[in-house]
């Protein structure tokens, strides 16, 4: 239970850290100006793209963005989208391990099987 409400206080109260924010400003850089796709990641992102309603590959404009970028953006960012939402959480465990009546108070719990999960 002490994860689900570190989860849900991480979700709801973005943790600011400018150091952390330019890293990954930073790996996403480079890794915008080191990917590549090609043979069948092609036709993967296309579809992948196609799927998120893009008519083109959006990392250009992702790369030409995020210089101008701040945290204060992203922070926005997350109060307008993230921030109070309903979010499924899935718990893997043993049934017999878990607060399952704590959990109930929290929203409907659904026990799936391994099967259900893996498909085997």
């Amino acid at each position: 239970m002490d994860a689900i409400a570190a989860f849900d206080e991480i979700i709801n109260e973005m943790p600011r850290s400018e150091a952390a924010f330019q890293l990954a400003k930073a790996g996403l850089d480079a890794r915008c100006r080191t990917e590549r796709d090609i043979n069948d990641d092609m036709a993967f992102s296309y579809l992948a793209n196609k799927a998120l309603g893009y008519d083109h590959d959006p990392r250009r404009e992702i790369f030409e963005l995020l210089p101008k970028v701040t945290l204060d953006d992203l922070e926005a960012f997350q109060k307008e989208n993230v921030k109070g939402r309903v979010f499924n959480i899935g718990i893997l465990g043993d049934v017999d391990e878990l607060p399952i009546d704590e959990l109930r108070k929290l929203g409907k719990v659904v026990m799936l099987t391994t099967e259900d999960i893996f498909g085997y």
